[in-house]
């Protein structure tokens, strides 16, 4: 399975365009993109920006397609309003003990640009020192969220350090980046030793970073990519945020944060698709030789993680006893799946072992129908469904089945018991699809866009768990739509 990302599309630079130009501009791309595509068949990214173009032309004439515009938008304010709602005690008490933290990324983007709730979020990001760790998380879970980062048990490993801390109250979700460990170290560090901007909400003074120091982080975010909407996310944030910040400063900031590659790379992206985006003239006695600093970037990149990967593989190791189990009984390629198992259960090996669409299971001979109910782990009909015998030894609820070609999407149901107090990743073929977060139903209705014939389901934890804190999903009920 590729690796490479694809290149932003014609469609992405008139969305891109549409909810950042000026408004006779932005009309005309928008109605240019609703002229090519349908908009029940709008990709991704143009899902993503949609709020913001409602936004921009919600005062204007002749805009296609108002109304599902608005809708977007209607969502999207509702949720950005409830996540800062929920968080107004927390930033109150912050405020009161004085924490060095501070809002970033989405929300902090909408609060230097006034316009809350035109952006799509899927949390509020905050960075904070690790000195204020434990107290950060105290405050969280006096006011009802929950750490969704560890299980908390105390039966195994915990030698993995955290990055960041993830909360959850119901629906309201907040990443809570550590300075000191989360990439950008030096960037996000400079935002606590830098004066914030306070901008006031509803009483409540929230502080966030000057918006020269947002824009190099969503370059940074832009280049990392880890989503599939990252790059087009990053580009009209950054396209947004330029005319409000100092040219001379934000080349300084660059230079002291290590980010002139990121910024760079966005760039030369967006200048595919016909955008133009801030650029920097190198300063004398340093080499920006772009050519030079994108590869050692990576370099820098692969080195941290893969500091990371014996920590994580003893973590996620599941026994001798499991391995023998393995390789005589599991009901596919035993061999291949042991040897991914005990060597960390990393996705891009589980991509790489399923290359040419051979999955670790045996793939079912029939087709599921739309509507179809399955209960992979309890009923036995191999001809629909494929499924681990071994979930509660390996914690991989796994099993396999077959959709009718050629669909836009596969949409899964997802219902346990356990689901309401457990945390687990869900993947398909080895491509990380979402994310469940106990507490959060929203977070079991999971889509897999353009999916293959044969998807390969696999549930596992989030962070270093036991069978003692992990229990079982044996009873997970799925429910199989397609969407044509």
């Amino acid at each position: 399975m590729s690796t490479v990302k694809a290149r932003l599309t014609q469609e992405d630079g008139l969305a891109i365009k549409s909810a950042t130009l000026s408004i006779p501009e932005a009309i005309e791309n928008w109605i240019r993109l609703m002229g090519d595509v349908d908009f029940q068949l709008i990709n991704p990214n143009t899902q993503r920006l949609a709020p913001l173009v409602y936004h921009r032309l919600k005062d204007q004439q002749g805009v296609t397609e108002r109304e599902r515009l608005r809708g977007a938008y209607k969502y999207a304010w509702a949720k950005n309003h409830r996540l800062l709602n929920a968080l107004k005690p927390i930033f109150t008490e912050f405020n009161e003990l004085e924490i060095n933290y501070q809002v970033i990324k989405g929300m902090a983007v909408q609060l230097t640009l006034g316009f809350v709730g035109a952006r799509v979020v899927g949390d509020v990001d905050m960075v904070v020192s690790q000195k204020d760790v434990e107290v950060v998380r105290i405050i969280f879970e006096r006011n009802g969220f929950r750490c969704n980062s560890d299980s908390g048990c105390k039966r195994h490993s915990r030698s993995a350090a955290f990055e960041a801390l993830n909360f959850n109250l119901g629906e309201n979700h907040v990443d809570m980046h550590i300075a000191e460990s989360k990439d950008p170290k030096i960037l996000l560090a400079l935002m606590l030793d830098l004066s914030p901007n306070l901008i006031e909400y509803l009483g409540t003074k929230i502080p966030i970073p000057n918006p020269e120091l947002l824009l190099l982080h969503s370059a940074f975010h832009g280049h990392q990519a880890v989503s599939d909407t990252d790059l087009v996310q990053a580009i009209a944030d950054i396209s947004l945020l330029a005319p409000v910040c100092d040219p001379r400063k934000l080349t300084e900031l660059a230079g002291q944060t290590k980010t002139y590659s990121d910024l760079w790379h966005v760039s030369s992206e967006a200048a595919t698709v016909d955008i133009a985006l801030p650029k920097f003239t190198a300063k004398s006695g340093r080499s920006r030789n772009k050519n030079v600093a994108l590869p050692v970037l990576k370099a820098r990149g692969v080195g941290r993680k893969v500091q990371k990967v014996p920590a994580l593989v003893k973590d996620r190791y599941r026994g001798n006893a499991t391995t023998r189990h393995i390789l005589g009984r599991f009901p596919g390629r035993k061999v291949a799946y042991a040897l991914w198992l005990s060597a960390g259960q990393f996705s891009a090996l589980e991509r790489v072992a399923m290359s040419r669409e051979r999955g670790f299971l045996k793939a079912p001979v029939e087709a599921l129908k739309s509507e179809t109910l399955l209960r992979p782990f309890m009923d036995q009909a191999p001809e629909l469904v494929e499924a681990t015998n071994l979930a509660e030894e390996t914690l991989d609820y796994r099993f396999s089945i077959r959709v009718k070609p050629g669909i836009r999407a596969l949409l899964l149901s997802l219902d346990s018991d356990y689901l309401d107090m457990c945390d687990a990743f869900l993947y398909s073929n080895g491509r990380p699809i979402s994310r469940i977060v106990a507490g959060d139903t929203t977070f079991r209705e999971v889509t897999i866009r353009s999916p293959l014939e044969v998807n390969e389901i696999s549930i596992r934890p989030t962070s270093n768990v036991c069978t003692e804190c992990f229990r079982s999903l044996t009873d997970l009920r799925v429910k199989i739509r397609y969407e044509d």
